[in-house]
């Protein structure tokens, strides 16, 4: 399921191009949910926000401007580009006021293969550098790492995800974090690694977060591969 949404209503999430993905009834790229609306911060209404989403940040920014706990301004705008029953790609504006417009490929190599494919244009700022930020949210299953690779102890047998940045290798930054604690990398948030299944409850998840910083256009790829046992 990509998500691209052409806003005629009030937006409740900033979450344009996130993905969830399923196997054997498993959700293994999740939604973050709800959680609270009035907790104290950073809990007020925070899994509303891009960086909790299967999505990409750009310099540390939502996708649309917070006027409010539940006020989104400058809404972003998502439409299809191409779709077919193995492919979907669509493309969002949200931060063109950075000069940078999101496009995603959702595609279905087989039952168990899936890529994901993001590319961020410049638009009208060439050359600027920027902070591009992708986050994937799966369950609280046992991991093994191998540099940016997940791979992940399933019910069903393993997920490995496996995502290909371009530029230096010093340019880019892995981390991973469980219920707000950073158990690999430096990228510190309290409010990654937490999935919500209803209101007012949260439980540990795991958040991959990966981090480059690039002039666009900027290419990120990334594989998902399940396995049976």
């Amino acid at each position: 399921n990509l998500r691209a949404a052409h806003y005629r209503s009030r937006p409740a999430h900033a979450d344009q191009l996130h993905v969830d993905l399923w196997f054997k009834g498993h959700n293994v790229l999740m939604d973050a949910g709800t959680y609270l609306y009035n907790a104290q911060p950073p809990w007020t209404n925070a899994l509303s926000s891009t960086i909790v989403h299967n999505t990409i940040c750009v310099d540390g920014c939502d996708q649309m401007i917070r006027a409010g706990r539940f006020l989104w301004l400058d809404w972003a705008q998502a439409k299809n580009l191409e779709s077919s029953a193995n492919c979907i790609k669509a493309e969002h504006d949200g931060y063109l006021r950075k000069g940078i417009i999101h496009r995603r490929e959702l595609k279905k190599v087989s039952e168990t293969h899936w890529e994901i494919s993001d590319e961020l244009s410049a638009e009208g700022k060439a050359n600027r550098t920027h902070e591009f930020i992708l986050h994937w949210l799966v369950p609280d299953w046992l991991f093994k790492l191998n540099s940016s690779q997940v791979e992940l102890s399933a019910p069903f047998g393993r997920v490995v995800v496996d995502t290909i940045f371009p530029g230096p290798s010093d340019g880019k930054k892995f981390s991973l974090i469980k219920a707000g604690e950073t158990l690999a990398g430096d990228y510190k948030s309290p409010i990654l690694g937490w999935y919500s299944p209803t209101y007012n409850l949260r439980i540990p998840a795991l958040s991959l977060v990966y981090q480059v910083k690039l002039p666009a256009p900027v290419s990120i790829n990334t594989i998902i591969k399940f396995m049976e046992e």
